[in-house]
């Protein structure tokens, strides 16, 4: 899920929620919402400017828009299927 793998990569850097935000240009809520999963597939912007602020590239920074990409399920229904 990439709330885990965003938490991760905070945790790796040793900031906190806060100093994300601020080191991403972001607001502190689209940071906790993200990370508590309330967020399942953030904006590609919000996506590029997290990996940014991680400083991540090559493969990890792949790996970071493919969770991102994938979400909360790995097959979501179509629009209007009522089930």
């Amino acid at each position: 899920m990439f709330s885990e793998v965003m938490r991760t990569h905070r945790l790796r850097l040793a900031i906190t929620q806060e100093e994300l935000a601020a080191k991403a240009g972001l607001g502190i809520r689209t940071v906790r919402d993200i990370e508590a999963g309330r967020v399942g597939r953030p904006r590609q912007g919000t996506v590029r400017t997290l990996a940014d602020a991680f400083a991540l590239q090559g493969d990890e920074r792949e790996s970071f828009y493919l969770a991102a990409l994938v979400g909360p399920c790995h097959s979501p229904a179509p629009y209007g299927d009522s089930g």
